[in-house]
Order: structure tokens, then sequence, then C-alpha cells
């Protein structure tokens, strides 16, 4: 008899499956304190941004990132950088108070990678490109949540990709709502930190360095207002060099900077009063007061060094006998023009309906009550002595002076021929008249040319109201003797 079928085999056992490794899973296991905590990102790989005349402030391309072309993820020295990073942020930077934890670090998961699915195979760090290439792109098809850590792009002529940067992220301190000043604070901290790293970092590792969007508020916040400071003090600058230019009197120019000031004081002190930060709108607002305020001053002072008398209380009395009523005037007629900005629906229009009216009145109210007092006080006096003859020292001073600042045309013509030889000394005020020196040339010429037209006028002018001081100065001695 046939003998009976073998029993069939048991089927082959099927070898255990390894769980799922914690990529799969999100890459923080202890979340950061708060969400609002500021994330930085420490990035290899990108050498800055290039941005052309395209790209526009309302435009959402911000420009081409130019890559370091050294760059090589794949190398060993990299990889153990990057590791070595994510340490140092954890030992030092948060010890620091500059860091909280790490939020991603695709580098020590990768490490963790290969020592869990390559069963010893792969040792971290990889040293064969091609090893790395193929362990990393499966990394990243069995964990892509860390795709966006490192950028690709195309190799030429190849249907390849290479990765050009690679970043690490990280919680601060930090909340959303940081002043720019605590901001501040803390980027120059992470400047030291990352210097301190990248002291000498191989070509292929090149430098690291830190970014968020904070910064980007920050070094805009300090820029505005260091753009209003500076805007504020090169108008005051310009104003008292037009001050000098008319009258030709350094101590008068320097009385009429400090009533400047004291305006432009009490006008920031509006700016506290009505709770405006300092904005765009502002810093236009606060360079503009600067001109409307130094007008009334400069017609005072100019009136004062017009005045024919000697003595500065007398001087001081005759120039607001004749400029009081104008300058009144003129601001109230300003005030009435601009009151209807501030029923207006635009905020810039209403600012500025507010900013005018305000330094009108404060010019007014400072040039009159101010002003006028520091002149009578210390203001330059005519005196006629025996020390002021051509022969001695100061009289020879005073020849030099009335050569070249003696009246407005010669005062145009020195600060003209002064300022080309400043242009011409400073290297970047050079190189941007020569770029376009044909416009330079024109405007010097005629500045030139307008300051000798106005000394030949002078010159011819000049008996005349010579003889008419003489006139009133012997009226006012006659009537002080009587």
């Amino acid at each position: 008899q046939p003998s009976p079928p073998p029993p069939p085999s048991p089927p082959p056992a099927t070898p255990p499956q390894k769980p799922p490794y914690p990529p799969f899973t999100p890459p923080l296991t202890n979340k950061p304190p708060s969400t609002n905590k500021v994330k930085l990102d420490l990035v290899w790989g990108i050498r800055g941004i290039k941005r052309d005349s395209k790209t526009s402030l309302f435009s959402q391309d911000r420009g081409t990132p130019l890559f370091d072309a050294n760059f090589d993820m794949a190398s060993p020295a990299f990889q153990q950088t990057m590791l070595e990073m994510c340490q140092l942020v954890e030992d030092k930077a948060v010890a620091q108070g500059i860091a909280l934890q790490i939020v991603s670090c695709f580098m020590r998961t990768f490490r963790e990678y290969l020592s869990y699915y390559k069963d010893g195979n792969l040792t971290f760090p990889v040293q064969d490109r091609t090893e790395f290439e193929l362990a990393f792109n499966e990394f990243l098809e069995f964990a892509p949540v860390w795709k966006g850590d490192v950028g690709v792009e195309p190799i030429p002529g190849s249907s390849d990709v290479r990765a050009v940067w690679a970043r690490t992220r990280l919680a601060t301190p930090m909340s959303q709502s940081v002043s720019s000043q605590m901001s501040w604070s803390m980027y120059k901290k992470w400047e030291k930190f990352v210097d301190k790293f990248n002291k000498d970092m191989p070509p292929e590792v090149g430098p690291v360095f830190h970014t968020t969007d904070i910064w980007v508020r920050m070094i805009s916040e300090r820029l505005a207002v260091q753009g209003t400071v500076m805007s504020i003090l090169v108008s005051m600058l310009c104003a008292v060099c037009a001050i000098f230019l008319f009258t030709g009197d350094l101590l008068l120019s320097m009385i009429t900077l400090l009533n400047l000031a004291v305006i432009v004081a009490c006008e920031l002190g509006v700016f506290v009063l009505m709770g405006w930060k300092v904005g765009i709108v502002e810093a236009i607002g606060l360079t503009i007061l600067v001109g409307l305020s130094c007008d009334f001053g400069l017609h005072i002072a100019e009136a004062y060094n017009q005045s024919p008398y000697n003595n500065r209380k007398d001087r001081t009395t005759d120039c607001i006998s004749r400029m009081g009523s104008a300058i009144c005037s003129a601001a109230f007629t300003t005030v009435l023009g601009v009151i209807p900005m501030v029923f207006c629906t635009l905020q810039i229009f209403v600012k500025f309906g507010i900013i005018i009216p305000t330094s009108m009145l404060l010019s007014v109210f400072f040039g009159l009550h101010f002003f006028t007092p520091l002149l009578m006080f210390c203001g330059p006096e005519v005196h006629e002595s025996k020390d002021l003859q051509p022969e001695t020292i100061q009289g020879k001073l005073r020849i030099v002076r009335a050569f070249l600042l003696g009246t407005t045309g010669r005062r145009l013509l020195t600060g003209t021929l002064l300022g080309l030889i400043i242009m011409l000394a400073i290297e970047e005020a050079r190189s941007l008249f020569l770029k376009r020196v044909d416009v330079g040339v024109t405007v010097a010429l005629l500045a030139i040319l307008t300051a000798c037209i106005m000394i030949k006028r002078e010159t011819v002018d000049t008996s005349p109201k010579t003889e008419e001081s003489s006139l009133r100065n012997s009226s006012h001695h006659s009537s002080d003797i009587a």
C-alpha cells in the first residue's frame, strides 16, 4: 500500500519587524514652554541674498539666495560639526540664557537612524559620499518631517539634486512681543556665540549664521530711530550753516541752534504726550519741523544782525519791533491753513495737522520769550575800540572775517569752496561726485557765479548803506545824550 503523504511543512517564520522609529512622531518629545517663544535658525550653506532693483517693498520676491559653493553636507566634517553645534546649544547656549532647547536637529536623528536601521553597517559620520546620499535620501523618505530643514537644488545636466543648505532650529527665551532693546541685546549675544563657533571652520562646512524674523523687525526699528535722529541732526546742522551763511556771526548761529534744539525737544515731548511711536510719518514730521522751527529764529537773527545799533539790548529791541508782528502774522496764517487737516480721515494728514501748528506755536513762543532774552543777555555786540585797529591781531582777524564772510555773496562763495574741498576730501562723497561730475560741476559753477554777482551788487550798494547806518548811529547817540 502506498505510504501516506507527508504532513505539510510549517510556513517559514517571518523575521520580527522593528517598531516604528521616533521620526514618524513629531521630533519634539518635550515641547517649548510656550508657543509664543521666538524660534531661531542656525543655517549653513548660504552666503547672502541677491537683491536687484526689481525687488520692490511690496513684492513677495525677497531676492535670490547666494549659496556657498564650498558647502558639502556629505562631508564627514559637516556631519560632525552640525552634531557638535546641537550639543553646544544644549550645553552652553541654554546655560547662558540665550536658548531654551533644541526644536529640530536632523543630524542627531540621522545618526540614531543609522544605528537603528542599518545594524551597524554604516557608522556616523558616513565617510563615503555615495553611501551618505543613499542613506540620507532613505532617511528623508522615512521621516519627511525633516525635509524642511534641508534645501536642495538640481544638479545641472543631471536628474539628481544636491543639498545646498541645512539648518537647526531652536527655541529662545524671547517672546513675539519682545522690545527692540531686549532683542538687540540677545542679538549681540548670539553674534558672539556664533563667531566663537565659526573660528577655524573647514571650507566644506562653511560659517553658520543665525536668523529669525525678530532680527529683521529689531534692525528695522533701530534703523528707523537712528535715521530719525540723524535726520534731525543733519537738518539742524544745515539750519545752522544757513544762519551762519546769512548772518556771518558764529555766536549768533550758536544761540539760534540752542533755540532750535529746545523747540525740537518740546516737540518730542508732544509726541510722548500724544502716545505716538516713531514711525514713517513721525520721522518725516520731525525732519520737517526742524525747517519750520528755524524759520522764525532765522528772521530774528538776520534782523538782529542787520540792526544799526551797537548795544545788544538796543539791537534786540530794534529787531523785534521790525520783525515781531510779521512773525506772529506768518504763524497765525500757517496755523489757520493746516487746522482743517485735523478733521481728515487719513491719519497721516491728521498727524501733520497736529505737528505743523504745534511747531509754529512753539517757534513763536520760544522765539519771543526765549531766543529774544538770550540775545539781550549774550548776543553779539558791535565794538569800535582801538583793539580792533588793523595793526592789532584782532583787527587783522576782523579784516579776514570781513573778506570771507562780510556779505551774503562772500559767505556763499566761501561756503561753496569749503564744501567742494570737504567733498573731495571724503572718499564716499568724492566717488559720488565723480559718478555725476557733470551735475556737480554745473551746480558748483552756478553757485560761484551767483556769489560773484551778489558780491558785485553788494559792493555797489555799500556806500548808501554805510551813510544811512552812520546817520542812524549819530541820531541814536544824540538821543542818548539828550
